[in-house]
């Protein structure tokens, strides 16, 4: 279903976009927006008004999500974290919303980034985990889960 050309602006002279493209459009904006913001926008029957309205009022998320996400990533540390899918958790969630504001995180930059701020006590598995040369990060994440579950508690290993 290709309905971008109903949320375009429409050049003078172009033809007309048929009504019930835009209804479709619409409807299939609501059905994926918050319900407060459909309760909102209720009266908004046309596609290229409604998303100029969400437009307006979120279209700046990107300058104020991405220097967070930056800065927690900067201040990310394994070791801070009680419990590997703890970390594990955060990780994602600040690596999701990097890479959906156009910050490019590979897995190398993922796994060095969980190594490099093991505990201090824990080097001797960080050079295992180095030595063994993960090429993605889910396989790392498994083995380090394995190796606090192997502890008999489900926390970090220090």
């Amino acid at each position: 279903m290709q309905l971008s050309h109903t949320i375009a602006p429409h050049a003078v002279g172009a033809a007309e976009i048929p009504p019930h493209e835009v209804a479709k459009a619409s409807i299939f904006m609501r059905l994926h927006i918050h319900p407060d913001l459909k309760m909102e926008y209720l009266e908004v029957h046309d596609s290229l008004a409604l998303w100029s309205t969400l437009q307006e009022c979120f279209g700046k998320q990107k300058a104020i999500i991405l220097p967070q996400a930056r800065r927690d990533w900067g201040q990310l540390r394994f070791l801070d974290y009680k419990i590997v899918g703890e970390y594990n958790t955060a990780f994602h969630r600040i690596v999701s919303q990097l890479r959906l504001y156009g910050q490019r995180v590979t897995e190398s930059k993922m796994i060095d980034k969980t190594l490099e701020t093991f505990h201090p006590p824990n080097m001797v598995l960080q050079q295992r985990c180095r030595n063994n040369k993960y090429k993605k990060y889910s396989k790392l994440i498994q083995v380090l889960l394995a190796a606090a579950g192997s502890q008999g508690v489900p926390r970090m290993i220090s």
